[in-house]
């Protein structure tokens, strides 16, 4: 299980905030990536959300992960 905040530092809304989870092994192998939405999808300029992200894996040992914020900018 991954939790944490996301926080719209940017000067747009966000619709659709986006969370992407890339698992890696210690050769720095992709094994596979997760996603989710944030708890409140639409940040404005300053807002944050808590987010949960649960990756069902088999026996792979991950080393490391990378987390990627996604969403859609509004106009």
């Amino acid at each position: 299980m991954i939790e944490g905040t996301v926080f719209n530092n940017s000067r747009s809304v966000i619709n659709s905030a986006t969370l992407h989870v890339e698992y890696y092994d210690s050769n720095n192998s992709l094994i596979t990536i997760s996603s989710s939405t944030a708890d409140f999808p639409i940040l404005n300029p300053g807002d944050n959300s808590s987010f949960k992200m649960r990756s069902e894996l088999g026996d792979e040992v991950i080393d490391h992960y990378v987390v990627k914020p996604g969403g859609d900018i509004a106009p």
